[in-house]
């Protein structure tokens, strides 16, 4: 009896609802009607329970028709929704959030499908849905959108074709530049012709520049600028670069220098091309603007972990300088004339619209600090993997005993640093007395040095002075004598070695400079102690290094471009014409690096790479493999890397891009 009464009770309060939900449902009628909007009241099975005139306006139905009905013949839904349009467009709408990118098809009565929006919201347990069409809307975002295609595909087209018309640009000028070179090493050339063409020469490269920029940028419009990722030598791509700028700074009296830390990591993981492009024309917009004073190129490493170093690298100059104001406006390309950055960093500002964009692609940062009248300084920060070092170039130095004489903490630190690396033993002092008195000491307590490293800033006379009394001394006469200067304290290499010197290295300092020099000096016997190593004997030594190239090329133009650039290397060049040829040579002769065009007749460079690895493996050796290509893409790299290439270079052919390849390889591979 008691449960009868309790299902009596909930009858009875399932009545007292309904009622109410019959009087609001008339309220909600009334309400649906008045709107402007289409609307239909569904309950929860999907039945339409009420609508307006505004829906059958919209979807062109009789008024009250549908009352009743399913209304999936103007919504159409999939089957597994039973005609259960609100509980579709509910699925749909938490699917697709943004109604105006992905909106609902629906039909009108005669058949015709528009796009609507719509809201779907609860009402006294029922469901509302109301609807606007956005047909107009959607067909003007889809004109606008295939505008934007339009345009899209009109600009890659343009690109690629001012990309290709740069290609053979670049090459054309190489050519001329090739001959023009040749011709201004020619003997009985007067003096005008030889100015003529010094200045036909230098531009040329600039136009070689210009061109580059513009297939940079094209290439950056068209999203195509690609990246490599290989283990490179840091520091000595940085003194390379450096090191172009010195007959700049000299020829007018400006001072260049190079502040490396020694936490900076001696190889890096990333594209030296890239870098080398960025470093490349902040020094031109550095040296462009700089009358007075000089440029300073500084690298330090202020974070670092297992893996990786964030480098950080500043271009200081005294130049013109810009104002405040206008840094923030750093990587905007063709800038309006009148103070803008296209003024103090010449022309229309590609290049510096590029080096933002690599920076960028780098994942690093580029930023600009100036005053107007005083100078600029570019800060560019790096967050590069660590590479591998090669151990074994290090190994003529090890054991080896040294006495730094310097006067300079910083300058000390940097010497000691390296000299860790290549296991050298080292004492410091920063006096001329107390180095002679460490010196006679060591020698009778039968310890003695193997060479006394001399770099005293506050008087080069010092310097000359200790090495002086060591080359007079019995007991010291021995010892090699290392002695760093600047190039504006007047020294030269005859004044030093007058006085006993015999490595005299002008600064600015470069770490594989000083350890070249100190092995040619330590391996050369006695007899022969008079014989002063300087920069350029470094240089000499390694240009009678000669080494032997095989340039596989089809284009005759080509062949032409990459001899002559292989020659200004010292290099002798064979040339053979396709992949069957090139077999032949390596198998009948020795060559230290092999130039392999991509794409030749009979047989293509790929396809060559890999039967010669393959003979390689029965002979124990590896030769250099770099390919040379038009194509920068990263599959075309890929299947270099793949066929077994070691590098590759875009045509037309650069004896810069490939003195820095070359500098890659461990010095082992070249001998």
């Amino acid at each position: 009896m008691g449960k009868a009464m309790v299902g009596n009770n909930q009858t009875q309060e399932n009545a007292r609802q309904n009622v109410v939900s019959a009087g609001d449902l008339l309220s909600v009628t009334d309400f649906i009607g008045a709107l402007e909007v289409a609307a239909i009241l569904f309950d929860q099975s999907g039945r339409m329970v009420a609508s307006n005139d505004a829906l059958t306006l919209l979807f062109g139905i009789g008024k009250g028709v549908v009352i009743g009905d399913f209304f999936d013949h103007y919504i159409p839904c999939p089957r597994e929704y039973q005609c259960n349009v609100p509980a579709y467009l509910k699925d749909y709408l938490h699917a697709n959030p943004n109604q105006l990118q992905q909106p609902v098809i629906a039909s009108k009565k005669s058949g015709e499908r528009f796009a609507l929006q719509f809201s779907v919201s609860s009402l006294f347990g029922n469901v509302l849905v109301m609807f606007q069409n956005i047909e107009v809307h959607v067909k003007e975002c889809q004109m606008v959108a295939d505008k934007l295609t339009e345009y899209e595909n009109t600009s890659k087209a343009k690109s690629h074709f001012l990309h290709h018309m740069s290609q053979e640009l670049r090459l054309s000028i190489n050519l001329l530049m090739n001959v023009v070179g040749e011709t201004i090493g020619g003997d009985g050339l007067p003096p005008s012709l030889e100015d003529d063409l010094n200045r036909a020469f230098n531009a040329g490269r600039d136009l070689q520049k210009s061109i580059g920029e513009m297939m940079d940028y094209t290439q950056m419009e068209s999203d195509k600028l690609e990246f490599r990722e290989i283990t490179f030598n840091f520091r000595m791509v940085l003194d390379d670069i450096v090191d172009r700028y010195l007959p700049v700074a000299h020829k007018h009296n400006l001072e260049l220098a190079t502040l490396v830390s020694p936490y900076v990591p001696e190889t890096v993981v990333g594209d030296p091309d890239r870098f080398h492009q960025i470093l490349q024309s902040l020094l031109n917009n550095a040296f462009k603007h700089t009358t007075e004073g000089g440029v300073t190129v500084r690298a330090s490493c202020d974070v670092e972990s297992d893996t990786t170093a964030t480098i950080q690298i500043e271009v200081m100059d005294t130049g013109s300088g810009i104002p405040e104001a206008r840094c923030q406006d750093i990587g905007r390309a063709f800038s309006t004339p009148g103070g803008h950055l296209s003024d103090r960093f010449g022309g229309m500002g590609v290049g510096l619209a590029i080096c933002k964009d690599l920076v960028d692609r780098m994942n690093g940062k580029i930023t600009l600090r100036s005053t107007d009248g005083v100078g600029a300084t570019f800060k560019l920060t790096l967050v590069m993997p660590k590479g591998e070092t090669y151990e074994s170039e290090h190994c003529n130095l090890a054991n080896k005993k040294m006495l730094l004489v310097n006067d300079s903490v910083d300058d000390r630190a940097h010497l000691q640093r390296y000299a860790n690396e290549w296991h050298i033993k080292t004492d410091v002092t920063g006096s001329v007395d107390h180095a002679v008195s460490m010196l006679h000491t060591a020698s009778r307590e039968d310890a003695s040095f193997d060479f006394v490293m001399i770099d005293l800033h506050k008087a080069h006379g010092d310097g000359l002075e200790l090495a002086k009394r060591i080359n007079n001394s019995m007991e010291l006469g021995h010892l090699k004598v290392v002695l760093l200067a600047a190039d504006r304290d007047g020294l030269n290499a005859t004044l030093a070695s007058d006085n006993g010197v015999d490595v005299f290295i002008i600064k600015p300092m470069r770490k594989h400079l000083v350890y070249d020099a100190l092995t040619i000096a330590l391996g050369r016997q006695s007899d022969v102690h008079h014989q002063i190593v300087t920069n350029n004997t470094v240089k000499l030594v390694k240009d009678h290094q000669t080494y032997r190239a095989l340039l596989v090329e089809d284009n005759e133009v080509n062949q032409i471009i990459a001899k002559g650039a292989l020659k200004r290397l010292g290099i002798s060049t064979d040339v053979t014409n396709n992949g069957e040829e090139a077999i032949d040579a390596i198998q009948d002769k020795h060559y230290d690096v092999v130039l392999m065009d991509c794409e030749m007749p009979i047989m293509d460079g790929f396809e060559a790479t890999r039967m010669i690895r393959t003979w390689e493996k029965t002979q124990d050796r590896h030769v250099p493999i770099i390919a040379l290509t038009a194509n920068e893409s990263t599959e075309c790299q890929k299947s270099c890397l793949e066929a077994g290439m070691d590098d590759f270079m875009q045509k037309p052919f650069r004896a810069d891009e490939l003195e820095t390849i070359l500098s890659r390889f461990p010095k082992e591979l070249f001998h």
